[in-house]
């Protein structure tokens, strides 16, 4: 049920129909904010002791997740149009910009400026629900991802920062989410596995 649901959701909100369903950002294009800046490489984020090491409570680096996903991706969605505009993982990353627009990812208590754009603007806040509801939107696809191969044959292992508060209650790794979530894991590792794509 939970990967039927979120592509009836990711197609609703893909690029080709989200100038018609929604306003159009300050630039005039429909991506998220920063999108351009985002890392489109997992080599972009910082290496450090062989491993990639991504901070998944900054928004860009978020994002750049979500970018690496649609990249690595496209080449399973070209029946659906051009420039990728048919990847039905568009909902996520097109979520998670409206989010930081609307200022859904600070720290909605207002104790920290993380979030806010006298403090830290790209900060996600693990106080805010949607901010965590979203951490598990990027991070368990993407590692599910990494563990199906999506990327190739990594040569650095991938290491996501944990927030500095509420550690315990996110997952780091493939192999800390699989203790943790194995049927969701399971379930996104089958969706990205290359054979489950012959039927596009």
């Amino acid at each position: 049920f939970g990967i039927h649901a979120l592509l009836i959701v990711t197609v609703t909100l893909s690029p080709a129909t989200a100038p018609a369903q929604s306003e159009k950002s300050t630039t005039g294009d429909v991506y998220p904010p920063l999108w351009d800046l985002a890392p489109e490489n997992l080599l972009d984020f910082l290496v450090k002791d062989n491993k990639i090491v991504i901070n998944a409570w900054n928004y860009q680096e978020r994002l750049g997740v979500y970018k690496n996903l649609l990249n690595s991706s496209a080449k399973y969605f070209t029946a659906f149009g051009s420039q990728n505009f048919g990847n039905i993982l568009w909902g996520l990353p097109l979520q998670h910009g409206w989010q930081f627009r609307t200022g859904r990812l600070a720290d909605p208590s207002g104790v920290t400026s993380c979030g806010y754009e006298d403090g830290d603007l790209l900060c996600i806040s693990v106080r805010s629900w949607w901010s965590c509801m979203n951490y598990y939107l990027a991070i368990i696809p993407f590692l599910g991802a990494v563990e199906a191969g999506l990327f190739g044959q990594l040569q650095y292992e991938i290491e996501i920062l944990p927030p500095e508060e509420q550690r315990a209650d996110f997952c780091y790794s493939v192999a800390d989410c699989r203790s943790r979530i194995p049927k969701l894991m399971d379930e996104w590792k089958a969706y990205f596995e290359v054979n489950n794509f012959t039927f596009f």
